[in-house]
Protein backbone atom coordinates (compact mmCIF):
# COMPACT_ATOMS: atom_id res chain seq x y z
CA UNK A 1 0.00 0.00 0.00
CA UNK A 2 1.22 3.37 -0.76
CA UNK A 3 1.76 5.59 2.24
CA UNK A 4 3.80 9.14 1.24
CA UNK A 5 6.58 9.99 4.12
CA UNK A 6 5.80 12.80 6.24
CA UNK A 7 2.38 13.41 5.21
CA UNK A 8 -0.51 12.71 7.87
CA UNK A 9 -3.13 13.32 4.78
CA UNK A 10 -1.58 10.56 3.10
CA UNK A 11 -1.94 8.10 5.60
CA UNK A 12 -5.48 7.91 5.66
CA UNK A 13 -5.53 6.31 2.59
CA UNK A 14 -3.98 2.51 3.17
CA UNK A 15 -6.34 0.14 4.94
CA UNK A 16 -5.31 0.54 8.46
CA UNK A 17 -6.87 4.24 8.71
CA UNK A 18 -10.04 5.29 10.57
CA UNK A 19 -11.76 6.62 6.72
CA UNK A 20 -10.87 3.46 4.98
CA UNK A 21 -13.40 1.19 3.38
CA UNK A 22 -11.12 -1.50 4.18
CA UNK A 23 -13.29 -3.58 6.45
CA UNK A 24 -16.62 -3.22 4.05
CA UNK A 25 -14.83 -4.13 0.83
CA UNK A 26 -11.35 -6.13 1.07
CA UNK A 27 -8.78 -4.94 -1.39
CA UNK A 28 -5.02 -4.04 -1.74
CA UNK A 29 -3.67 -1.54 -3.72
CA UNK A 30 -0.68 0.54 -4.92
CA UNK A 31 -0.61 3.99 -5.85
CA UNK A 32 1.28 6.77 -6.77
CA UNK A 33 -0.25 10.43 -7.63
CA UNK A 34 0.18 12.26 -10.43
CA UNK A 35 3.61 14.76 -11.12
CA UNK A 36 5.82 15.17 -8.45
CA UNK A 37 4.35 18.09 -6.53
CA UNK A 38 3.22 16.77 -3.11
CA UNK A 39 0.26 19.19 -2.56
CA UNK A 40 -1.59 17.94 -5.41
CA UNK A 41 -4.68 16.42 -5.13
CA UNK A 42 -4.81 12.76 -3.85
CA UNK A 43 -6.82 11.17 -6.02
CA UNK A 44 -4.87 12.17 -9.36
CA UNK A 45 -4.11 9.24 -10.80
CA UNK A 46 -0.13 8.26 -11.81
CA UNK A 47 -0.81 4.91 -11.61
CA UNK A 48 -2.54 1.91 -9.39
CA UNK A 49 -2.75 -1.51 -9.10
CA UNK A 50 -5.89 -2.66 -7.05
CA UNK A 51 -6.41 -6.28 -5.75
CA UNK A 52 -9.70 -7.20 -4.76
CA UNK A 53 -13.20 -4.74 -3.81
CA UNK A 54 -12.50 -1.25 -4.99
CA UNK A 55 -10.49 1.37 -2.97
CA UNK A 56 -11.69 4.60 -0.77
CA UNK A 57 -9.45 6.34 -3.77
CA UNK A 58 -12.00 5.44 -6.01
CA UNK A 59 -14.87 6.93 -3.99
CA UNK A 60 -13.07 9.89 -4.11
CA UNK A 61 -11.99 10.17 -7.69
CA UNK A 62 -15.78 9.49 -8.26
CA UNK A 63 -16.81 11.70 -6.24
CA UNK A 64 -14.18 14.72 -7.39
CA UNK A 65 -14.79 13.90 -11.00
CA UNK A 66 -11.54 11.89 -11.80
CA UNK A 67 -13.42 8.64 -12.17
CA UNK A 68 -12.52 8.54 -16.18
CA UNK A 69 -9.18 8.52 -14.88
CA UNK A 70 -9.40 5.09 -13.54
CA UNK A 71 -12.08 3.57 -15.70
CA UNK A 72 -12.53 2.97 -19.46
CA UNK A 73 -15.06 4.93 -20.58
CA UNK A 74 -16.74 1.58 -21.89
CA UNK A 75 -16.90 0.33 -18.26
CA UNK A 76 -18.87 3.68 -17.17
CA UNK A 77 -21.26 3.81 -19.64
CA UNK A 78 -22.35 0.08 -19.16
CA UNK A 79 -22.72 0.56 -15.45
CA UNK A 80 -24.84 3.32 -15.71
CA UNK A 81 -27.13 1.60 -18.61
CA UNK A 82 -27.52 -0.95 -15.89
CA UNK A 83 -28.19 1.63 -13.50
CA UNK A 84 -24.70 0.35 -10.97
CA UNK A 85 -22.54 2.62 -9.81
CA UNK A 86 -18.77 2.51 -12.00
CA UNK A 87 -17.36 1.86 -8.76
CA UNK A 88 -19.41 -0.79 -7.25
CA UNK A 89 -19.56 -2.97 -10.34
CA UNK A 90 -15.44 -2.61 -10.63
CA UNK A 91 -15.40 -5.69 -8.77
CA UNK A 92 -17.92 -7.66 -11.09
CA UNK A 93 -21.69 -7.64 -11.25
CA UNK A 94 -22.32 -9.26 -7.81
CA UNK A 95 -21.76 -8.81 -4.12
CA UNK A 96 -18.18 -9.15 -3.02
CA UNK A 97 -16.29 -10.12 -6.49
CA UNK A 98 -12.67 -9.41 -6.38
CA UNK A 99 -11.46 -7.60 -9.28
CA UNK A 100 -7.85 -6.19 -10.94
CA UNK A 101 -7.63 -2.61 -11.38
CA UNK A 102 -4.92 -1.32 -13.35
CA UNK A 103 -4.25 2.28 -14.41
CA UNK A 104 -1.64 4.50 -14.82
CA UNK A 105 -1.39 8.22 -16.89
CA UNK A 106 1.79 7.00 -18.99
CA UNK A 107 2.15 3.50 -20.84
CA UNK A 108 1.34 0.30 -20.31
CA UNK A 109 4.45 -2.16 -21.31
CA UNK A 110 3.66 -5.69 -21.45
CA UNK A 111 6.11 -8.45 -22.80
CA UNK A 112 6.94 -12.39 -22.70
CA UNK A 113 9.15 -14.71 -24.75
CA UNK A 114 6.64 -17.19 -24.75
CA UNK A 115 3.08 -17.72 -25.03
CA UNK A 116 0.20 -15.25 -23.57
CA UNK A 117 -3.59 -16.72 -22.64
CA UNK A 118 -6.07 -14.25 -21.94
CA UNK A 119 -9.53 -15.85 -21.65
CA UNK A 120 -12.79 -13.77 -20.31
CA UNK A 121 -16.42 -14.00 -20.58
CA UNK A 122 -16.58 -10.97 -22.98
CA UNK A 123 -13.62 -8.98 -24.35
CA UNK A 124 -14.12 -4.77 -25.07
CA UNK A 125 -11.49 -3.10 -26.19
CA UNK A 126 -11.78 0.71 -27.14
CA UNK A 127 -8.66 2.23 -28.63
CA UNK A 128 -9.12 6.11 -29.23
CA UNK A 129 -6.11 6.72 -31.55
CA UNK A 130 -4.78 4.19 -33.91
CA UNK A 131 -4.47 0.23 -33.62
CA UNK A 132 -1.62 -1.45 -35.10
CA UNK A 133 -1.80 -5.16 -34.97
CA UNK A 134 1.35 -6.96 -36.34
CA UNK A 135 1.46 -10.36 -36.87
CA UNK A 136 4.71 -12.37 -37.60
CA UNK A 137 2.78 -15.55 -38.84
CA UNK A 138 -0.46 -16.99 -39.27
CA UNK A 139 -3.43 -15.07 -38.11
CA UNK A 140 -7.03 -16.98 -37.59
CA UNK A 141 -9.97 -15.63 -35.96
CA UNK A 142 -12.94 -18.57 -35.49
CA UNK A 143 -16.42 -16.57 -34.36
CA UNK A 144 -19.47 -18.65 -33.36
CA UNK A 145 -21.56 -15.46 -33.79
CA UNK A 146 -21.82 -12.73 -36.72
CA UNK A 147 -18.94 -10.70 -37.54
CA UNK A 148 -19.28 -6.87 -38.28
CA UNK A 149 -16.32 -4.78 -39.29
CA UNK A 150 -16.96 -0.93 -40.29
CA UNK A 151 -15.42 2.03 -41.06
CA UNK A 152 -17.18 4.91 -40.52
CA UNK A 153 -15.15 7.77 -42.05
CA UNK A 154 -12.45 5.94 -43.60
CA UNK A 155 -11.49 3.47 -46.55
CA UNK A 156 -11.52 -0.05 -46.11
CA UNK A 157 -8.63 -2.43 -47.95
CA UNK A 158 -8.29 -5.90 -48.01
CA UNK A 159 -5.30 -7.58 -50.34
CA UNK A 160 -3.08 -9.67 -50.80
CA UNK A 161 -0.15 -9.05 -52.35
CA UNK A 162 1.34 -12.93 -52.80
CA UNK A 163 -1.71 -14.89 -52.39
CA UNK A 164 -5.19 -15.44 -52.72
CA UNK A 165 -8.21 -14.12 -51.55
CA UNK A 166 -10.95 -16.24 -51.06
CA UNK A 167 -14.78 -15.42 -49.91
CA UNK A 168 -17.28 -18.03 -49.75
CA UNK A 169 -20.35 -19.05 -47.97
CA UNK A 170 -22.25 -21.71 -46.42
CA UNK A 171 -24.92 -23.96 -48.50
CA UNK A 172 -27.82 -22.33 -50.08
CA UNK A 173 -26.34 -19.22 -48.45
CA UNK A 174 -25.55 -15.46 -50.08
CA UNK A 175 -23.20 -13.26 -50.24
CA UNK A 176 -24.43 -9.92 -50.80
CA UNK A 177 -22.47 -6.73 -52.09
CA UNK A 178 -23.91 -3.27 -51.90
CA UNK A 179 -22.47 -0.24 -53.42
CA UNK A 180 -24.16 3.19 -52.13
CA UNK A 181 -26.39 3.85 -49.09
CA UNK A 182 -28.33 0.67 -47.41
CA UNK A 183 -31.74 2.37 -48.06
CA UNK A 184 -30.50 3.18 -51.98
CA UNK A 185 -30.74 6.86 -51.68
CA UNK A 186 -27.03 7.03 -52.54
CA UNK A 187 -24.61 5.59 -55.73
CA UNK A 188 -21.79 3.91 -55.50
CA UNK A 189 -19.42 1.77 -58.10
CA UNK A 190 -17.84 -1.69 -57.11
CA UNK A 191 -14.66 -2.00 -59.87
CA UNK A 192 -13.54 -5.49 -60.63
CA UNK A 193 -9.93 -5.10 -62.48
CA UNK A 194 -8.29 -8.11 -63.24
CA UNK A 195 -6.45 -10.41 -65.91
CA UNK A 196 -8.66 -12.87 -65.98
CA UNK A 197 -11.92 -13.14 -64.26
CA UNK A 198 -13.68 -16.70 -64.21
CA UNK A 199 -17.54 -16.78 -62.83
CA UNK A 200 -19.39 -20.48 -62.94
CA UNK A 201 -22.72 -20.59 -61.74
CA UNK A 202 -24.28 -23.79 -61.09
CA UNK A 203 -28.17 -23.09 -61.48
CA UNK A 204 -29.31 -19.45 -62.24
CA UNK A 205 -28.49 -16.16 -62.44
CA UNK A 206 -30.35 -13.06 -62.27
CA UNK A 207 -29.00 -9.42 -63.67
CA UNK A 208 -30.97 -6.33 -62.87
CA UNK A 209 -29.69 -2.75 -64.32
CA UNK A 210 -31.23 0.17 -65.55
CA UNK A 211 -28.39 0.90 -67.65
CA UNK A 212 -25.71 -1.08 -68.99
CA UNK A 213 -22.47 -1.25 -71.45
CA UNK A 214 -19.78 -3.42 -72.25
CA UNK A 215 -17.02 -3.00 -73.89
CA UNK A 216 -14.90 -6.07 -75.75
CA UNK A 217 -11.18 -5.48 -77.25
CA UNK A 218 -10.85 -8.79 -77.91
CA UNK A 219 -12.73 -11.50 -79.44
CA UNK A 220 -15.82 -12.89 -77.54
CA UNK A 221 -17.08 -16.12 -78.05
CA UNK A 222 -21.29 -17.42 -76.49
CA UNK A 223 -22.33 -20.39 -75.99
CA UNK A 224 -26.13 -21.56 -74.89
CA UNK A 225 -26.33 -24.98 -74.37
CA UNK A 226 -30.02 -24.49 -73.89
CA UNK A 227 -33.08 -22.42 -75.02
CA UNK A 228 -32.80 -18.73 -75.20
CA UNK A 229 -35.73 -16.09 -75.09
CA UNK A 230 -34.87 -12.45 -75.51
CA UNK A 231 -37.28 -9.24 -75.21
CA UNK A 232 -36.50 -6.50 -76.52
CA UNK A 233 -38.99 -3.75 -76.01
CA UNK A 234 -37.21 -0.52 -77.68
CA UNK A 235 -35.48 0.11 -80.70
CA UNK A 236 -32.22 -1.75 -81.73
CA UNK A 237 -29.29 -0.03 -83.28
CA UNK A 238 -26.33 -2.98 -84.48
CA UNK A 239 -23.62 -1.57 -86.82
CA UNK A 240 -21.79 -4.31 -87.77
CA UNK A 241 -18.10 -3.44 -89.40
CA UNK A 242 -17.74 -6.57 -90.78
CA UNK A 243 -19.15 -9.40 -91.49
CA UNK A 244 -21.97 -11.88 -90.46
CA UNK A 245 -22.68 -15.32 -90.80
CA UNK A 246 -25.62 -16.71 -89.12
CA UNK A 247 -26.14 -20.30 -89.41
CA UNK A 248 -29.01 -22.53 -88.01
CA UNK A 249 -31.58 -25.22 -88.85
CA UNK A 250 -34.88 -22.70 -88.64
CA UNK A 251 -35.09 -19.51 -89.18
CA UNK A 252 -38.63 -17.73 -88.85
CA UNK A 253 -38.88 -13.89 -88.46
CA UNK A 254 -42.18 -12.31 -87.81
CA UNK A 255 -42.12 -8.55 -88.30
CA UNK A 256 -45.27 -6.05 -89.13
CA UNK A 257 -42.23 -3.80 -91.17
CA UNK A 258 -39.34 -5.36 -92.49
CA UNK A 259 -36.89 -3.03 -94.62
CA UNK A 260 -33.68 -3.84 -96.17
CA UNK A 261 -31.11 -1.34 -97.25
CA UNK A 262 -28.48 -3.08 -99.21
CA UNK A 263 -25.99 -2.66 -102.03
CA UNK A 264 -25.23 -6.36 -102.50
CA UNK A 265 -27.58 -9.09 -102.33
CA UNK A 266 -26.58 -12.64 -102.90
CA UNK A 267 -29.18 -15.41 -101.96
CA UNK A 268 -28.99 -18.89 -102.70
CA UNK A 269 -31.55 -21.51 -101.44
CA UNK A 270 -32.01 -24.77 -102.78
CA UNK A 271 -35.83 -24.24 -102.52
CA UNK A 272 -37.81 -21.16 -101.93
CA UNK A 273 -42.15 -20.96 -101.03
CA UNK A 274 -43.48 -17.30 -100.88
CA UNK A 275 -46.96 -16.31 -99.74
CA UNK A 276 -47.79 -12.67 -100.28
CA UNK A 277 -50.66 -10.49 -99.95
CA UNK A 278 -49.22 -7.63 -101.62
CA UNK A 279 -45.51 -7.52 -103.36
CA UNK A 280 -44.81 -3.61 -104.83
CA UNK A 281 -40.96 -4.55 -106.47
CA UNK A 282 -38.77 -1.39 -108.26
CA UNK A 283 -36.05 -2.63 -110.36
CA UNK A 284 -33.43 -0.86 -112.47
CA UNK A 285 -30.71 -2.41 -113.88
CA UNK A 286 -28.53 -1.85 -116.65
CA UNK A 287 -26.71 -4.55 -118.22
CA UNK A 288 -24.05 -4.63 -120.80
CA UNK A 289 -23.08 -8.10 -122.64
CA UNK A 290 -19.51 -8.41 -124.96
CA UNK A 291 -19.50 -12.22 -125.47
CA UNK A 292 -22.55 -14.10 -124.65
CA UNK A 293 -23.18 -17.91 -125.32
CA UNK A 294 -26.60 -19.19 -124.33
CA UNK A 295 -28.13 -22.43 -125.15
CA UNK A 296 -31.86 -22.24 -124.56
CA UNK A 297 -34.26 -25.62 -125.24
CA UNK A 298 -37.60 -23.57 -124.51
CA UNK A 299 -37.50 -19.87 -123.94
CA UNK A 300 -41.09 -17.50 -123.88
CA UNK A 301 -40.51 -14.28 -123.77
CA UNK A 302 -43.13 -11.78 -123.04
CA UNK A 303 -41.63 -7.91 -123.47
CA UNK A 304 -44.31 -5.03 -123.37
CA UNK A 305 -41.89 -2.54 -124.84
CA UNK A 306 -38.47 -3.25 -125.81
CA UNK A 307 -35.59 -1.44 -127.56
CA UNK A 308 -33.13 -3.45 -128.78
CA UNK A 309 -29.67 -2.10 -130.39
CA UNK A 310 -27.21 -4.80 -131.82
CA UNK A 311 -24.20 -4.02 -133.65
CA UNK A 312 -23.69 -7.56 -135.21
CA UNK A 313 -26.28 -10.58 -134.95
CA UNK A 314 -25.94 -13.67 -136.20
CA UNK A 315 -28.63 -16.46 -135.49
CA UNK A 316 -28.57 -20.17 -136.68
CA UNK A 317 -32.59 -21.41 -136.21
CA UNK A 318 -33.52 -24.26 -136.88
CA UNK A 319 -37.99 -24.13 -136.64
CA UNK A 320 -39.04 -20.35 -136.34
CA UNK A 321 -42.49 -19.33 -136.03
CA UNK A 322 -42.80 -15.81 -135.88
CA UNK A 323 -46.43 -13.96 -135.68
CA UNK A 324 -46.33 -9.96 -135.81
CA UNK A 325 -48.47 -7.52 -136.58
CA UNK A 326 -47.66 -3.68 -137.09
CA UNK A 327 -44.04 -4.38 -137.60
CA UNK A 328 -41.79 -1.47 -138.80
CA UNK A 329 -38.29 -2.69 -139.19
CA UNK A 330 -35.35 -1.17 -141.41
CA UNK A 331 -32.85 -3.57 -142.58
CA UNK A 332 -29.77 -3.07 -144.40
CA UNK A 333 -27.16 -5.10 -146.19
CA UNK A 334 -29.51 -7.80 -145.35
CA UNK A 335 -28.57 -12.02 -146.42
CA UNK A 336 -30.52 -14.64 -145.40
CA UNK A 337 -30.92 -18.27 -145.93
CA UNK A 338 -34.27 -19.57 -145.39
Amino acid sequence: MYEKEKDPENVALGPNCQNSNQDAVPHAYFFVPAGSDPSCDRDDLGAILRLGEYSDLETMAAGDGHLPEYYPDGHISDAKNCGLSPTLASCGENDHQKGILLACDGRILVKNRERMYVQSKDYIQETNGDYSLSVDGALDADVSGDVEITSKDGQMSLSAPKGKVTISSGENQDIVMKAGAENGSGTGIIHQTSRTLYKEVEESEHEVSEEKTEFTKGKASNFFLGGKFSFLGDTELEIRAGGLMDMGVLHIMTNLIHVNFGTWMIESAEAVTEFRTLKTETNAIETKLHSISSDVSALQTRNTAMDSSIAQLCLDVGDLNVAVSNADARLSNVWALL
